[in-house]
């Protein structure tokens, strides 16, 4: 997603300072520390507590993987180097003069670990680039090692990752300093997910991926062909693999409605248009029922209707109106739905798109609008039955990780020490207002899985890209080889590190594993509101969390009867089904005073029982509980149960010792927690050696 609106600028700018310090070099390297933050910790590392990970956990990314599939990279970048000089970067794609998989296009030139690493011990000079800087900010928000500064304050969630870099876009560059212009192109994401599938077998390491551009084009239901091979590539049948999609820039503006329609009653959507400009709309029907199109302006324009399978170009006004399965790539689903493309040139003024059923029934059709306008607005907004759910067309696929944005800072001091304000995008902690919700088109909620603190994070640039050509976005003492980045483009790349550190120590983690895993540990707070909504997801990303999270996954050496110390006369039976992902829990309990026999007796009268089965993710599994009275386990005549929701029970185990116990039953009033331990600790080793794998 490209969402970075005020790009910087700077000439090339080497800070390798050689191992005897010059006068002026010291003096430099001097200027340098005293504008540093005193604690020289960056704001996103410190509230998503990536700091405390690195600190207590000892994690790194080390052994993982990071693929970036983006507008290249600054491959001598001191952050994708390691201190002996050696890249970071194992494979390198440059896609550039694609037209999407057209099969004229150019060749892909491909660039080793090897070549790199001689192109850096002064060898042959590579012509990979980012000619943007959109690809390396992405990078170094995942991955950086912030080598780049001598106290490395900007360095990325897993900065001792591996690295895998497509370039498979640009939207262009004009020539700046000594760099020449670069021509916008589109790669074919099949091609470059095949060729990321094949260098990842042949590594043999865990890896987490995003493709880092992308907008509200597409069925939004997970059913394109990009999503198709997103699934198949990162799939649940890959564990090891997941990708992270930019939930989209496209949030709390007018370009999404829905209306229904019949062959008596049509659908009717108005539009308003800002400029002459030339945009796009896209239509997609949900169902069967096909429908003809017409557009109409109030300056007396009317084209249409437009049937599907055929197309109509008049009076500025171009539909084609696509029978199902028949569209272009990367719209092509196989959903059964059919689809639109409406391109409009001029008519500055308002007007309508109508949508009439062929036959009998009732369709749904969802209309959508591009954003070409100042500051990423709509050229042509819809005015009516505007609906939730802007999400990027990957960001619904079934299989990924879908990351919204909030802010992290609102003001900063810029490289010329001019101290710079941001306004109109939200105050620190606040979602980013333009920051894509769901639902997905096909309704599944909340369509965005957490959020992560994005909005002017700084990050990795290039100094020869033309983001570093206004001095404005490079923040002071960052010798220009760091900038202001935003957007869900700043946000979904905190999550890729995170997910790097979560493989690193639980290299079989699944993408649903993971999604569940930074669910159950998102922090809520005054601006998420009450979670899972359509905005936030499940809250803010906790990187601490779910990385001890991660570290631990139930196994069958759990299964056993386990107690609490502060709690007599009650315990719990645990049985996991590891295959099925599942863990049964009986806990049992008798009244609060000793049974008049003096013992308390399975079967008898006053004994409890409280069962509850259902999914569990990593370590800990949320569970509704069912209560079963009157001794069902040990009688000869148990009394009927009692088969309702009595409220729900958390178990969470970081090994195989210990674990917490958090419910409550409303039915009853009561809540609270408490922590269990074996009984014995026979299947301790068990449980352990599973564990180990």
């Amino acid at each position: 997603m490209a969402i970075f609106q005020f790009p910087s600028s700077g000439m090339r700018f080497f800070n390798a300072v050689s191992s005897v310090l010059g006068s002026r070099a010291l003096a430099a390297a001097l200027l340098l520390l005293a504008t540093a933050p005193a604690a020289a910790m960056d704001l996103v590392r410190v509230e998503t507590k990536a700091d405390q990970a690195f600190n207590d956990l000892g994690v790194t990314g080390e052994g993982v993987v990071v693929a970036i599939l983006d507008r290249g990279i600054d491959w001598d970048h001191p952050d994708f180097i390691n201190e002996n000089g050696t890249t970071r970067i194992k494979w390198m794609l440059d896609q550039s003069g694609f037209n999407l998989c057209d099969g004229a296009n150019p060749a892909p030139v491909e660039y080793s670990e090897a070549q790199i690493n001689q192109a850096l011990s002064g060898g042959p000079d590579l012509p990979f680039r980012d000619a943007v800087g959109h690809g390396t900010a992405t990078a170094g928000v995942a991955a950086g090692n912030g080598r780049a500064l001598p106290d490395g304050r900007y360095k990325g969630i897993a900065p001792e990752a591996d690295l895998i870099i497509v370039k498979m876009t640009s939207e262009g560059a004009p020539a700046h300093g000594n760099q020449p212009a670069e021509t916008f192109f589109q790669g074919c994401i099949d091609d470059a997910l095949d060729w990321l599938d094949a260098k990842l077998d042949a590594l043999g390491k865990p890896a987490v991926a995003i493709i880092n551009s992308g907008t509200q084009w597409g069925p939004m239901d997970g059913t394109s062909a990009v999503s198709r091979k997103i699934d198949e590539v990162f799939g649940p049948d890959n564990p090891g693999r997941i990708m992270v999609m930019p939930s989209g820039d496209e949030g709390s503006l007018p370009n999404h409605s829905r209306t229904t329609y019949t062959n008596t009653t049509p659908g009717e959507i108005g539009i308003s248009r800002a400029s002459t400009t030339t945009s796009v709309m896209s239509a997609w029907n949900t169902g069967s029922l096909p429908a003809n199109i017409t557009v109409q302006f109030d300056d007396g324009t009317s084209v249409g209707p437009v049937a599907p399978g055929s197309f109509l170009d008049q009076d500025g006004v171009y539909i084609i109106n696509y029978a199902p399965g028949t569209e272009f790539y990367p719209w092509l689903s196989d959903s059964g739905d059919s689809a639109a493309w409406i391109r409009v040139t001029g008519h500055a003024t308002t007007g309508k798109v109508i949508f009439t059923g062929q036959n009998a029934g009732t369709g749904t059709v969802d209309l959508y609008g591009d954003v070409v306008g100042p500051n990423l607005t709509p050229v042509t907004s819809m005015t009516t039955k505007l609906t939730p759910g802007r999400l990027n067309d990957y960001a619904t696929t079934h299989s990924v990780i879908s990351v919204a944005d909030h802010v992290i800072r609102t003001s900063y001091t810029d490289i010329d020490g001019i101290a710079r304000t941001i306004n109109g995008e939200g105050q620190v902690g606040e979602l980013w207002l333009k920051s894509s919700g769901g639902p997905t088109r096909d309704g599944r909620t909340p369509g965005i899985d957490v959020s992560a603190p994005g909005q002017n994070a700084f990050a990795s640039v290039g100094p020869d890209s033309y983001w570093a050509t206004l001095r404005g976005n490079l923040p002071q003492g960052s010798n220009s080889h760091y900038i202001r980045f935003g957007g869900t483009s700043g946000s979904a790349p905190i999550v890729v590190g995170a997910i790097a550190l979560m493989l690193q120590v639980n290299p079989n983690l699944t993408a649903e594993e993971a999604r569940q895993i930074l669910r159950a540990n998102a922090v809520t707070d005054a601006h998420t509101g009450t979670v899972p909504n359509n905005d936030w997801g499940f809250g803010k990303l906790d990187i601490y969390a779910s990385v001890l999270d991660a570290a631990f996954t139930m196994n069958a050496g759990l299964n056993d009867a386990w107690v609490s110390a502060g709690a007599p006369f009650q315990g719990m039976f645990v049985t996991v089904f590891p295959g099925l992902k599942l863990i049964f829990v009986a806990w049992f309990t008798f009244d609060t005073v000793a049974p008049t026999s003096g013992t308390a007796t399975f079967g008898a009268i006053d004994h409890r029982w409280v069962t509850a089965l259902g999914s569990f993710s990593g370590g800990k599994s949320t569970l509704k509980a069912e209560l079963t009275t009157g001794g069902s386990f040990n009688t000869d005549t148990p009394l009927p149960t009692q088969d309702t929701n009595y409220g729900t029970i958390t178990i969470e185990f970081k090994n195989c010792s210990e674990g917490t116990v958090t419910y409550d039953f409303p039915g009853v009033g009561i809540s609270g927690s408490f922590t269990i331990n074996r009984v014995v600790n026979s299947n301790v080793a068990l449980c352990e050696a599973l564990q180990a794998g």
